[in-house]
């Protein structure tokens, strides 16, 4: 089913290939291009991550916009849906993501394993599970994890952190990653965290998590991971071409001028999701972070709602169309308003950075959703319009895209803001 799927597809590309309106005939058949049962093939999936975009989004950019051989870059890789549509259409790509998990997740999801070492990662989880004993006699310092005791029971925690142990002994690199994101994965799952939640909550229902078994999800979990990463590496036909992770921040490309074909990014939409919060159970115990460390990360992140309300943040002139709407939103919450200012300096300096880096003639795609603060609708699209402008590049087509299906499999407040539309902005240098 997958072949015939992926033979459909190219069929399609060949006509957009050669039509005079190919982004707009291309745009207006995402419908064609998306079975529900391909959004999460090869490596797509091999993690959870909220908020990530569909790989039929930059699959239609990668086959119009590029070649093979060209170089891709997503400046906010998140869970690398990007760089595997790339590698697996003979492109290379470059990723950058602030989160130190997606960063792990997208190096694992592109990069190919041969079938000695998936079968040698199958081979140490059954020599470790022969010997459990050892996780219940030896004592680890639960209490690294901030408030442990709510959310993990102890035997849970102790089992995680002799797996962890066990894992960072594995002497090839590649090996140990996957087997970090088997782990990373179940983190929530034997929790005392609803499940419900994409931001880790209490489960006041259950607020023990009396099912929680760390053998049998890990075991579950590695199987799944391995089964996706032989896929995508069966797959994954040009052994020249790769995917790289170059860095932590969009802001600051470690690239030199003119380098890039291609860029296809997803940023977060002004206000977002606290990723640093929704991924802390995993950083505080596969990532070894401390409460503090990701506390100042948790800063960083674009969109973030951690800003000082007594911040006095930089202007920039070149943001000045959105200063009215940032006084009036400063009137109903100061908090809201510091952080739509410092998201748009942010993006600001992203766009720079990615219109620096990119080659004359080189396209840049922007997949972002409008954003409601204090229910006021900014439109996050046209804001990266202007900007795009402002450095010389050309908006050849902009596109909205209705959700016709939204289920979100989990609670949401009632007063969240549900973005409508993905519109797509297609620039060219």
């Amino acid at each position: 089913m997958t072949r015939y799927k992926e033979t459909d597809q190219a069929k399609l590309f060949e006509y957009y290939q050669d039509s005079k309106y190919r982004l707009e005939d291309g745009l207006n058949s995402l419908d064609r291009l998306i079975p529900s049962s391909q959004t999460t093939h090869y490596t797509h999936g091999i993690h959870h991550y909220v908020a990530k975009f569909m790989p039929q989004y930059p699959l239609l950019f990668i086959r119009l916009l590029s070649k093979p051989n060209d170089i891709v870059l997503d400046p906010m890789c998140g869970s690398g849906t990007t760089l595997i549509e790339s590698v697996l259409n003979e492109r290379n790509a470059y990723g950058i993501d602030i989160d130190p998990l997606a960063r792990l997740i997208s190096k694992v999801a592109t990069t190919p394993l041969s079938e000695k070492k998936n079968n040698a990662l199958r081979d140490w989880y059954t020599n470790i599970i022969k010997n459990p004993k050892k996780s219940i006699l030896k004592k680890y310092h639960l209490e690294k994890v901030p408030n442990h005791k709510i959310w993990f029971r102890d035997d849970i925690l102790q089992t995680i952190f002799y797996l962890k142990e066990e894992i960072d002994k594995i002497e090839d690199s590649e090996s140990r990653d996957v087997a970090k994101v088997a782990l990373s994965r179940i983190i929530k799952e034997v929790s005392n965290a609803d499940p419900r939640d994409a931001m880790p909550e209490i489960n006041h229902e259950h607020p023990v998590n009396e099912q929680a078994d760390v053998w049998q999800s890990y075991s579950n979990s590695l199987e799944r991971t391995l089964e996706k990463i032989y896929e995508f590496s069966n797959r994954y036909r040009n052994k020249k071409i790769r995917a790289k992770i170059i860095g932590n921040d969009g802001r600051k490309i470690n690239l030199q001028d003119n380098q890039v074909d291609l860029i296809i990014t997803s940023p977060p939409y002004a206000y977002a999701m606290d990723y640093g919060r929704i991924h802390k159970l995993s950083m505080f115990t596969v990532l070894e972070l401390s409460g503090e460390e990701l506390k100042e990360l948790s800063k960083e992140y674009v969109g973030t709602d951690r800003v000082s309300v007594k911040e006095e943040l930089q202007t920039i002139s070149a943001l000045n169309f959105a200063k009215p709407f940032i006084e009036k939103l400063r009137l109903k919450d100061k908090r809201r308003a510091l952080s739509l200012q410092k998201y748009l300096i942010d993006m600001y300096k992203i766009t720079q950075e990615c219109t620096r880096v990119l080659k004359k003639g080189g396209y840049f795609v922007y997949i972002i959703g409008n954003s409601t603060l204090a229910k006021e609708e900014f439109s996050s699209a046209n804001a990266l319009k202007m900007m795009g402008e402002q450095f010389g590049l050309v908006v050849q087509l902009t596109h909205e895209r209705p959700y016709y299906m939204r289920s979100m499999g989990q609670k949401r407040a009632s007063h969240s803001a549900v973005t409508k539309s993905d519109v797509f902005i297609i620039f060219r240098k």
